[in-house]
C-alpha cells in the first residue's frame, strides 16, 4: 500500500510541476498583443513552419501575410525569416523570403536565418547573431507565449503578434505538443543549452520518444 501512495504522490507532483511550468511560461509570455500604434520595431521576425513543394503551409502562409502587412503598416523596416534548411531540397527560409518579395517587400528589407530548426534555436540565434534593439515576433497565438518566453528569458526585448487563428487541422495534437515543448524549453533555458546548428543533435534536449508517443495517440 505504501508503494502505491508513493507512486501516486510522485505522479501528482510531476503533474503539478508540469502544469506550473506551463503557467509560468504563459505569464512570462503575456503582453503579446501589440496595439495599433505608431510604435516601431527594429526587426519583424517570422518563425518558420513547414513548406511543401516550395510552397508555405497554411500556418506559415498566415505568418508571412501578417509580417508583410506589418511591414507595410510601418511597424519595422526589416523582416527576418527564421526557419529550417535541411539539405538541398528543403529550405523554409528561401520560400519565406520569396513569398515576401513577391508581395512587394524590397529584397534589401528581407534577411534570412537558417538556424531556426526549432523555436528555441530561432530565439537563441537572435540573441547570438543579431544586435537589433527590439523584435516583433510573428507566429500563431498558441505558439506565441513560448516564443516570447524564450526570448525574454534570453534577455531579448521582444513583443509579438499572432497571425490569424489557431484552428488548423491537427490543432489538438499541436496543443498537446506545445504543453510538453514549454517544459522542454524551460529546461533548455535553465541550462542555457546551446543549439548545435550543424549536427542538430545532443545540444538541445529532444523529445523524440515523447513526440512519437503523442503522434500515436492521434
Amino acid at each position: 500500500m505504501k508503494i502505491f501512495k508513493l507512486i501516486s504522490r510522485v505522479i501528482i507532483s510531476v503533474i503539478v510541476i508540469a502544469v506550473g511550468i506551463n503557467i509560468f511560461v504563459v505569464l512570462v509570455g503575456q503582453g503579446n498583443k501589440i496595439s495599433a500604434s505608431t510604435e516601431k520595431y527594429d526587426c519583424i521576425v517570422v518563425l518558420g513552419c513547414s513548406v511543401y513543394n516550395d510552397n508555405p503551409s497554411a500556418m506559415l502562409k498566415d505568418r508571412l501575410e501578417k509580417a508583410v502587412e506589418l511591414y507595410f503598416d510601418g511597424y519595422g523596416d526589416t523582416i527576418l525569416m527564421s526557419g529550417d534548411v535541411n539539405g538541398e531540397y528543403y529550405d523554409e527560409v528561401a520560400v519565406m523570403r520569396e513569398f515576401a518579395i513577391e508581395r512587394g517587400v524590397p529584397e534589401s528589407a528581407v534577411i534570412t536565418d537558417s538556424n531556426g530548426f526549432s523555436t528555441y534555436a530561432s530565439m537563441y540565434s537572435l540573441m547570438e547573431n543579431y544586435s537589433y534593439s527590439k523584435y516583433l515576433i510573428v507566429t500563431q497565438p498558441y505558439h506565441l507565449y513560448r516564443s516570447l518566453f524564450i526570448g525574454r528569458m534570453l534577455g531579448l526585448s521582444v513583443d509579438g503578434i499572432g497571425s490569424e487563428g489557431n484552428n488548423y487541422p491537427g490543432q489538438l495534437e499541436r496543443d498537446v505538443r506545445e504543453f510538453f515543448a514549454r517544459i522542454k524549453d524551460t529546461i533548455n533555458i535553465v541550462f542555457r543549452n546551446e543549439p548545435n546548428y550543424v549536427t542538430r543533435k545532443d545540444d538541445i534536449i529532444e523529445l523524440d520518444v515523447l513526440d512519437d508517443f503523442i503522434s500515436d495517440l492521434f
